[in-house]
């Protein structure tokens, strides 16, 4: 089935509490105040949505498959920001003028044999962001053109699951991204990585166990990162802080069914 969509949406603009809290405090060099004087409030950022796609079974409908592919128009994007000089450090939201996402989706789940299904869930996406610019040292650099933050040029998902029998199943999968920029208000950026998940079920009656390991190679993986200067010591020299993903990790699952 051929499918297409054309979607609006809003998100409300608002107060920057964090910058206005500082501004009122007192005690800032001017050019600070200024700064954040300007950034006290942010706009309303419209999106417009146009999806393309394809949905349905194939392949005596043992292949379930879905494709789609989107555009996002995004006006008055709103992004986070950081003012970051010395030991002056605060967050806020910012308006840049416009952004564009352009994306392809694919899912499928192949029932290849009777006891083997297999599963790919594959994503692709260019973002772009146009006239923004954020305040670094107290300099203002021009971000425009660059990558919207957290936006991976591709992620994806594939494993097999397999009918072992006798109540028993297997279920392997790796999933990765690609690298990202953590913030839009600095240049720092993950590593791509893979990670390797496996779980293995058994059903008896009502109750349903499930061992499972995630991360089984124990890959070192960031998640977040901030930018900034928070050490006296080093006379607040910008550095980066990485929050990673969580280590190789087990458990066991269970779960009774009521009747």
């Amino acid at each position: 089935m051929l499918y297409a969509l054309v979607s609006r949406g809003y998100k409300a603009g608002g107060v920057n509490g964090e910058a206005l809290g500082k501004a009122q405090s007192g005690g800032l060099a001017p050019s600070v105040l200024d700064f954040l004087e300007s950034r006290l409030e942010f706009d309303t950022e419209t999106l417009l949505n146009y999806e393309l796609g394809l949905k349905g079974y194939y392949l005596e409908d043992s292949l379930q498959l879905r494709i789609a592919a989107f555009y996002m128009d995004r006006d008055d994007i709103q992004l986070k920001g950081w003012y970051n000089e010395g030991p002056v450090f605060v967050g806020y939201l910012d308006n840049a003028a416009s952004g564009d996402n352009f994306g392809v989706e694919v899912e499928s789940l192949w029932q290849l044999t009777e006891n083997w299904q297999l599963f790919a869930n594959v994503g692709w996406l260019d973002t772009e962001v146009d006239n923004f610019t954020v305040n670094v040292g107290g300099d203002l650099v021009d971000k425009s053109g660059r990558e919207q933050a957290h936006a991976p040029e591709y992620q994806f998902n594939i494993g097999a699951r397999i009918d072992l029998g006798r109540g028993l199943d297997l279920r392997v999968e790796v999933e990765g991204k690609d690298s990202f920029y953590f913030s839009d208000s600095h240049d720092q950026r993950s590593g791509s990585y893979e990670l390797l998940n496996a779980s293995l079920g058994y059903v008896m009656g009502p109750w349903d166990f499930r061992i499972w390991g995630r991360n089984l190679t124990d890959e070192d993986y960031a998640t977040r990162g901030f930018y900034f200067g928070n050490d006296p010591r080093k006379f607040y020299v910008n550095e980066t802080y990485i929050q990673y993903g969580e280590p190789r990790v087990f458990g066991i699952n269970a779960r009774y069914r009521f009747r």
